[in-house]
């Protein structure tokens, strides 16, 4: 049917922007499914604290690149892989990076979707193996918790209404972030197929940093 052809497209939306030290950079906001979540917040030197996961960003590439003017890697299906980091500027007070670590402690299992703001950028950069990378990378400056989904095991779900609705894979949360080989989220973007969201298809969001409702 000509319907399961239809392609999925993640909602995101880009702007040039001026910063207050007079650079500019591209503000973004987008819809994002958490996958691969650090297990744990991050130190670094200058005693700031981080936490990072990835999110698919599904057939957007031409956006991204024309925003950011570099094109960002994408699978074979049209999926960008962008890493999400979220931080804390002031060790000593409870910023982005230590709600959002406090919202996976909370919702468990679930898979969650995401609102953000921040910045993104297409960088390129350099392995210990000696090849380029392109990186699509996104700094958070303000989520709101969309949805928490309960993880699914059936994967024979057929598609409703214009949007994929193939199911997600079980996940028992920070026990499964060391397995390199699966995503928390249940989206492998070698199998193909779509990514089983859309805002569209869910309540109203609500702050993140309100009490939840699980």
């Amino acid at each position: 049917m000509a319907g399961n052809n239809q392609k999925e497209y993640t909602f995101i939306n880009m702007k040039r922007c001026l910063g207050a030290n007079g650079q500019t950079f591209t503000g973004v906001t987008v819809e994002a499914m958490v996958c691969r979540p650090d297990d744990r917040l991050t130190e670094t030197q200058t005693e700031r604290r981080v936490i990072r996961f990835s999110t698919p960003i599904r057939n957007q590439g031409n956006y991204i690149a024309k925003m950011c003017g570099k094109a960002p890697l994408e699978t074979p299906d049209g999926t960008v892989w962008a890493k999400v980091s979220l931080w804390d500027s002031d060790p000593q007070r409870r910023g982005l990076a230590s709600r959002f670590n406090a919202l996976l402690d909370k919702t468990g299992g679930k898979t969650l979707i995401l609102m953000l703001t921040g910045s993104i950028k297409v960088e390129e950069s350099r392995g210990s193996d000696g090849k380029t990378y392109v990186n699509t990378n996104i700094d958070c400056d303000g989520f709101t918790l969309v949805r928490a989904l309960e993880p699914k095991t059936d994967r024979s779900v057929q598609r409703n209404n214009s949007y994929a609705a193939e199911a997600l894979a079980p996940a028992t949360h920070r026990e499964k972030r060391d397995d390199q080989d699966s995503f928390d989220c249940g989206f492998d973007p070698s199998q193909g197929g779509s990514i089983p969201y859309h805002l569209d298809e869910y309540d109203e969001p609500f702050p993140a940093d309100e009490e939840l409702p699980f």
